[in-house]
């Protein structure tokens, strides 16, 4: 039973796919792990069209098809008039969030942004922006934070031995104390 569903799952898959006219290359490697390994190359997350052109290209230089081909050339002209604009800071300046879908002409379907997917229930689109911090400088942050964590678990455990030594030293003193007030015969 459970083969002749997924049997049929993958032929609606396929007759689906197939009738795609903006087909990707990412085989079946998700977008957000594509998204990952792109972030690890230029130290910072990809925005969607991003995603989009490198899924779009063979690496020949070509498209994957004409269609493709059309929303490439409309995201540059997009990113190419921003840039262009003498407001424009580079890391600075805030990309539209709809630049692809300005390029391809498609509003966002409710609940999905393209080349990231699914949001979870409550969760707002994100802002497409040129700035986000990059990986390297999470990741430094992470094991700054790390050592420092490390650090104060060292400093920690020695405090609690000089804390034992001190107990144990103030045990010392108080049996002096004792005995020698004892010999003196003073009574406190």
């Amino acid at each position: 039973m459970d083969e002749l569903v997924s049997d049929q799952a993958s032929e609606t898959n396929t007759e689906n796919k197939s009738k795609s006219d903006e087909p990707h290359n990412a085989s079946t490697m998700s977008f957000a792990r594509l998204a990952e390994e792109m972030g690890k190359d230029k130290d910072s997350l990809p925005e969607p069209w991003e995603i989009y052109v490198k899924t779009r290209s063979k690496k020949d230089g070509t498209f994957t098809s004409v269609r493709a081909g059309e929303v490439v050339k409309n995201i540059d002209t997009h990113v190419n008039e921003i840039r262009s604009q003498e407001s424009f800071v580079e890391g600075e300046t805030a990309m539209p969030s709809d630049l692809l879908a300005q390029a391809m002409n498609k509003p966002e379907q409710k609940g999905r942004e393209r080349c990231v997917g699914s949001l979870p229930p409550g969760r707002k689109r994100r802002k497409s922006t040129f700035i986000q911090q990059p990986l390297s400088s999470i990741r430094q942050e992470y094991e700054i934070l790390k050592m420092d964590n490390e650090k104060l678990k060292n400093e920690n455990a020695e405090m609690k031995i000089t804390q034992e030594k001190l107990q144990s030293e103030l045990g010392r003193v108080s049996q002096t104390l004792s005995a020698v007030t004892e010999k003196l015969g003073l009574r406190f």
